[in-house]
Order: C-alpha cells, then structure tokens, then sequence
C-alpha cells in the first residue's frame, strides 16, 4: 500500500502557488495526483495552508480519482498518516513528469528519480550529490516518515523526505539529459515555464502520422491551431461533437441527401481524431486519458452510420441488393483492415478515406458504381497482398 505526499506551500513570484498553476486547462495539482494514483497511492496527503477553494477542489478530485485526501499543515501530522509496512510517494512542489519517461521501476518497487546535476540545477532542481539532481519524485519506505518526530517541525518536509530516503539508501534512478532537453521533466516556477511545456507538446504531434493517415494528420495540424487550453476540456468536447455530426449525418441521408451525408461522416472522423490527438497529449501531460463507456464503440457506431448513409431513403421498394451492397463494402472494408500491410492499410483504416469517395460517387449520382469499383478495388488489393506474402 502507498501513500503519496504533494505540496501547495512553494510560490511563483506573483504569489501563486506552484501547485495551481494552469496548464491544459487543468492545474499542476490534479496532475500529481494523477500521477499518485497512477503509482498505486490509495491516500494523497497534501501539505498545504489554510483550507481554500482551490484546496477543496483538490480533495474532491482526488476523491473522484478514488483516493483519501488529507490536508495537513505540520511535519509532524504526516506520522499519523504513513505506517512502517507501507511505502510513500514524495512528489515535489511544481514538479511535471511526462508519463512515458516514469521508469517502470516505481510501478512496482522503491526509488528516487534522478538527472544529470548541471541541467537539472540550472531549472531549478534540487542537488541530490556532486553528479545528480532529484527530478522530483521518489517511493520509499514509509517507516522513515517516523524520523521527522526527531527533526526540527518547521523543517521543509519535502526536502526532508528526500534526504531520509537517501539516507535509507533507496535507489537512484538516472532518467539522463534527454528528459530535461525535451521538457518531459520540468519544474513549473511561473507561468512562462508552464506555456513553453503546452508549445513543446503541441509541437511534438507534428509528424507521429503520416498523410497517408489524412484524418489524423489533418488532426495534428487542427490540434496545434487550437492552443493549450483545449488540453483539458478538448477530449470530451470533440467526442461528443463527433457523436453528433455523425447522428446528424445519419438524418440527412434518411431524408434523401446522401452527398451532404457522407461527407458531414467524413467530418466527423475528423473531429474524432482531434479527440484521440487531444486525448494522447492530455495522457502525457496528466497521466490519465478521458475513457467514457461508449468511445471505444465509436468505430462500430460510425460503420452502421454508413451503412444507413448509403442505402439512403428506406424504402420497400429498393432492391435486396440496395440493401446488401453496403453492407457488403463495409465488410470488406473491416476485413482489409486486417489483410492489407503498408500505405494501403492505413488508407482502408481511414473512414475519411471511405467518405470522401462514396461522397464523389453520390455527388455525380453514381454512388452504386462507386460502391462496386470501391469493392472490387479492395479486394483486389487484398488478393494481391496475400499473393505477395505467399
């Protein structure tokens, strides 16, 4: 069992405290408890001031994250909340650890997270000996928090729990320079620092997709457009804008309009994919993702919007094949997902792909022609593949 401890008692110069700087929509608080949970911490102890606002939207986070929340004030209060058979996690005031570079190691034993001492020192980092600086998390024993009854109460706990677990001989962990020369560690002293880590992320999705990919491709360019402060709200705004262009194109093409349906599904990939690209910049910053019951399900929900977008106006008087060809497309659509390899793959993957040409046909009034040549490429392409693997 672990518990962690944070801290909202260091400032910026204005006055703001380090913990509730804004980044993403979101403060630096949230995201170490995040982080605490992340590593299995059942129990957050904040040390903090006077009970406030912010404070209490800290507790309530991390009760909603299913965490215990205790705020205290002295060194000594934390005894009582950390017994000798478990394990703390110390993260330090304005500390930011992207969540692909926290070592294994701290998932499932004790450590103390380390960098190079010249880079480290020069953002502000606190020296651990003449060769590391502590990038600002650590798990330890939890029977060295019986040692701040013997050490003076106005003490900085933080630094202190660093020294004990050092003392205690917990082991160093060396993330190296490349954490620090890409800001995936960093220490938020004032918002200037807070903003060039967003520009930094935003900028890291410049190239992950290729547009081969064109939906999340044309994503990354969209998510860069629209700043840092859809970090945090983004995910669950565009999801659910997603959901409702693609009911709204459904509609549209019951009534007859089968060109404006197809491509508001088209659209809609789009705003979905600006989702995912939010949502994976939000898991680095946070360390968690926004996964409601009924995203995961949003391929199966866009492939039935296809199918009704293509067969159109329901009818009694359209033919078995009217109903068929689509759902034949979309099956075989499904399958060269699985069958095809390379830049043929990821065109099959993209439903923008699908939209754009099934849009064309309806637009010149050969949607059927399109549905068939569409197939027929297809299989095609994946008779040729399996040939070649062969």
């Amino acid at each position: 069992m672990r518990t962690a401890l944070i801290s909202t008692l260091e400032r910026t110069n204005e006055g703001i405290p380090l913990a509730f700087l804004e980044m993403g929509g979101r403060n630096i608080g949230h995201w170490q408890v995040d982080m605490a949970r992340r590593l299995g911490c059942t129990t957050i102890v904040c040390l903090g001031g006077r009970p406030s606002k912010q404070l209490d939207a800290l507790a309530q986070y991390a009760e909603q994250a299913g965490a215990q929340f205790h705020l205290i004030s002295a060194n000594l209060q934390l005894v009582s909340h950390v017994t000798a058979d478990q394990e703390i996690v110390v993260i330090a005031d304005g500390v930011i650890i992207d969540r692909a570079v926290a070592p294994k190691a701290l998932e499932s034993g004790r450590g103390v997270l380390a960098v190079p001492a010249e880079r480290g020192l020069a953002i502000g980092l606190e020296r651990i000996d003449a060769s590391h600086a502590w990038a600002g998390v650590l798990v330890a024993r939890g029977q060295i928090v019986n040692q701040l009854a013997d050490l003076p109460p106005d003490s900085d706990v933080i630094a202190l729990m660093l020294r004990l677990s050092l003392q205690a001989r917990t082991p160093l962990i060396n993330l190296g320079n490349d954490v620090l020369a890409d800001r995936s560690v960093m220490l938020a002293l004032d918002e200037t620092v807070v903003a060039e880590r967003e520009t930094s992320l935003l900028s890291s999705a410049r190239s992950r997709n290729s547009w081969w990919l064109p939906s999340r491709a044309l994503a990354q360019v969209l998510v860069r457009l629209l700043g840092p402060e859809w970090l945090g709200r983004g995910p669950l705004a565009f999801g659910f804008l997603a959901i409702a262009m693609l009911c709204s194109a459904t509609g549209l093409s019951l009534f007859g309009w089968q060109f404006f349906g197809l491509l508001l599904l088209g659209l809609s990939t789009v705003l979905w994919s600006i989702r995912l690209e939010l949502n994976d910049l939000s898991e680095r910053i946070f360390g968690t993702s926004l996964n409601y019951k009924f995203f995961p399900h949003w391929k199966h929900l866009f492939d039935f919007s296809i199918i009704i977008s293509l067969i159109g106006e329901m009818s009694i008087n359209l033919t078995f094949s009217e109903y068929t060809t689509p759902i034949l497309l979309v099956g075989i659509l499904r399958l060269s997902e699985i069958t095809l390899h390379g830049r043929l793959r990821k065109i099959a993957e993209d439903r923008f792909v699908w939209c754009l040409i099934l849009g064309s046909g309806a637009a010149l009034n050969i949607l059927d022609e399109a549905m068939l040549i569409f197939s027929i490429g297809l299989v095609s392409s994946m008779l040729f593949s399996a040939r070649k693997i062969g």
